[in-house]
């Protein structure tokens, strides 16, 4: 089981709507698409080992890492997609 599951999208989707100040659903296709892909990069820098947990019962530091990352690639759109040294913290 992924981090970021369908079941906890709709949270973790208001919290990137939020982070970004976005208050409309035009962009929440690309925004869902982003916080599945930072949830894929965080599953693999930690080696799957926080897999088991829904979104809200993830530690504070992988979904907040996650949020920063998907923030992180949707102001860098089409930059080098590599997680910040912050976020890389975080997720230690």
């Amino acid at each position: 089981m992924p981090i970021l599951t369908p079941a906890g999208l709709p949270a973790a989707l208001a919290a990137l709507k939020a982070w970004l100040a976005i208050t409309t659903d035009a962009e929440d296709a690309a925004l869902t698409t982003l916080l599945l892909s930072a949830s894929e990069i965080c599953d693999a820098f930690t080696g799957g080992s926080l897999a088991e947990a829904e979104w809200a019962d993830q530690p504070e530091a992988i979904r907040h890492g996650i949020i920063r990352l998907a923030v992180h690639l949707f102001s860098q759109r089409g930059a080098d997609a590599a997680p910040p040294v912050a976020i890389v913290a975080l997720w230690r």
